[in-house]
């Protein structure tokens, strides 16, 4: 008998064991997305594509980079981390001999005129474009339409958010962490920001920043007027118009269960780069992998990278010598003409991409950097 309860406590240690190793995982995955695109996530990752047989090449590579500016960052330190992009950029070019781009997501709030005179310098070299980093935390529709026209004006003036014909475009990064009043608080800020003139969402997933979303790998429309905000027929698709006027592009997602850096959980892709999340080629095969396209369209692929974590040239020199890398990866196995061709982009031409690909066009993607809102007046 004793005998026998010990095998019976033998077999209920090792099935513990196992379901231990079977979970821990899991709640890790939990924890690092907060649960919220876990079953978004393996839908998409044991579903088939619709349009899979539609896939023909050279596939194009649309890649846009974002980049936080953050507000602690002095001049000094963001002429220092300039420094350092600019010897990046010039050394990378894509399939139409365009540099590598950056799109610098600015605050509205405690304004840096001299940050944001280097930055258009910076762009006019063709590098870049500036956009708007907007906070979760409004208060009212009121004060977020006072801020952000006050925010517009400050960037107007410097030729950023107004194209050549003086309407006022613009896309956002939203900072820190989402409100507990989540989808309510986006419904009226989606309004607000659609009134004054905002074309694209670039910020999510920012699993490690901004609040999560529950669809993952692909673009939507956001109608203000709908009440079911997220819905996924929605989803941007070829030949169709979509309902709103906000376009939410969403950066790659994926569980990597090959990567265990982490020791506890495999590795969470989502197109966040920083010192302490620098870029390697493993990573840059998910961001292809993860597919995200306008469906019906699958041969252009939209990779849109978010970076965020540099203080001063010591942080911006780590991350330069890893995106170095992963960009010569990128370029030598997602840029050969036959297969793949790579096409670098800010996130006003990745909307504009985007667009096109809904309105049916096909072809080289690069063509069709401008093909609803123009370049901004700071590089007419």
């Amino acid at each position: 008998m004793a005998e026998l309860s010990a095998r019976k406590a033998i077999h209920y240690m090792v099935r513990t064991a196992i379901a231990l190793v079977l979970l821990l995982p899991l709640a890790g995955l939990y924890l690092d997305t907060g649960g919220m695109m876990l079953g978004s996530y393996f839908r998409w990752e044991f579903s088939t594509p619709v349009d899979v047989e539609q896939v023909s090449f050279p596939r194009d590579i649309v890649v846009a980079l974002m980049f936080v500016c953050e507000p602690s960052v002095d001049s000094d330190g963001m002429r220092d981390i300039l420094r350092a992009l600019a010897s990046l950029a010039t050394g990378h070019s894509d399939s139409d001999g365009r540099k590598f781009q950056l799109t610098f997501a600015c605050p509205g709030r405690n304004h840096n005129s001299i940050t944001l005179n280097m930055l258009t310098e910076y762009c006019r070299r063709g590098l870049g474009e500036v956009e708007y980093l907007i906070p979760w935390d409004y208060s009212s529709e009121a004060s977020m339409r006072e801020e952000l026209e006050q925010g517009l004006r400050r960037f107007n003036s410097y030729g950023w958010m107004k194209a050549a014909n003086s309407e006022i475009r613009f896309a956002v990064v939203r900072e820190g962490s989402g409100s507990e009043g989540g989808e309510a608080d986006f419904q009226w800020q989606a309004s607000v920001l659609s009134d004054l003139g905002c074309y694209a969402d670039m910020s999510y997933p920012g699993v490690r920043r901004s609040r999560p979303q529950s669809m993952v790998n692909t673009m939507f429309m956001v109608s203000p007027a709908d009440k079911e905000q997220y819905n996924e027929s929605d989803e941007l698709r070829a030949g169709r118009l979509g309902k709103g006027g906000l376009l939410v592009i969403k950066g790659p997602f994926l569980i990597d269960w090959t990567d265990w850096r982490l020791t506890l959980r495999p590795y969470v892709e989502d197109g966040h780069l920083s010192p302490e999340a620098p870029p390697d080629p493993g990573r840059v095969d998910s961001w292809v992998r993860a597919n995200v396209h306008v469906i019906g369209q699958p041969n252009w692929i939209f990779v849109k990278l978010m970076i965020d974590g540099l203080s001063d040239a010591a942080s911006a020199r780590s991350l330069r010598h890893s995106l170095d890398r992963s960009l010569m990866y990128l370029e030598e196995v997602c840029n050969d003409g036959e297969r793949y061709r790579l096409r670098y982009v800010t996130a006003r031409e990745m909307y504009n991409v985007a667009m096109a690909a809904q309105a049916l066009k096909s072809g080289n993607a690069g063509l069709f950097r401008d093909y609803l809102v123009e370049p901004y007046e700071a590089t007419q």
